[in-house]
């Protein structure tokens, strides 16, 4: 596990280069004794959609932002629960909102320690404001993910992001809602 916590540390030093995407290795408090906080705002997003091909999927988005112990950053966590009841898996998740934060401050993984079962596998980083997170082969009707989170080197947020939820058709539907997103 040591070489997990080096990775994602070496990752955010020295920072994600546009168009690229990174293996998403999963950590832990113990690995990761930095991500210690205290949870500033937690808030269950409720979502629905439907794909072109007529399937389903509805759960809720918990969307969250801690406050690390040590450095006094900001971490933005989510965490998805599909519902049994959807007909359609979800593929990625896109964060937005990210403009403000340095690109070498930005910190991606997921918490093998805490709530959910499925962690994202990928994670990509396309334009300046969008950390997007990639379920492969997909989060499955009655599954929920683990908390995926972004370090930011912040310590103030606001609610002009969004996280967009897509299905794994690849067609054009999502789901979009507001999110918190760091500000300076």
């Amino acid at each position: 596990m040591r070489a997990t916590a080096l990775a994602t540390v070496l990752l955010s030093a020295v920072g994600v280069v546009a168009d690229s995407f990174w293996d998403l290795p999963g950590t832990t408090a113990a690995n990761r004794p930095d991500l210690a906080g205290t949870v500033l705002v937690d808030q269950l997003r409720p979502f629905e959609g439907i794909e072109n091909t007529g399937k389903r999927f509805k759960g809720t988005l918990q969307d969250r932002v801690v406050q690390r112990s040590v450095s006094g950053t900001l971490d933005f966590y989510y965490r998805i629960t599909l519902d049994s009841s959807s007909t359609a898996s979800i593929s990625r998740v896109v964060r937005k909102g990210f403009e403000e934060v340095p690109t070498g401050a930005r910190d991606v993984n997921w918490r093998i320690d805490g709530l959910g079962t499925v962690g994202p596998s990928l994670a990509y980083r396309g334009e300046a404001c969008c950390i997007e997170t990639i379920f492969n082969p997909g989060l499955k009707p009655g599954e929920s993910s683990t908390f995926v989170f972004i370090g930011t080197g912040v310590t103030h947020y606001d609610t002009r992001g969004t996280i967009e939820i897509y299905p794994v058709s690849q067609d054009k539907s999502r789901f979009l809602t507001p999110a918190f997103s760091p500000t300076t």
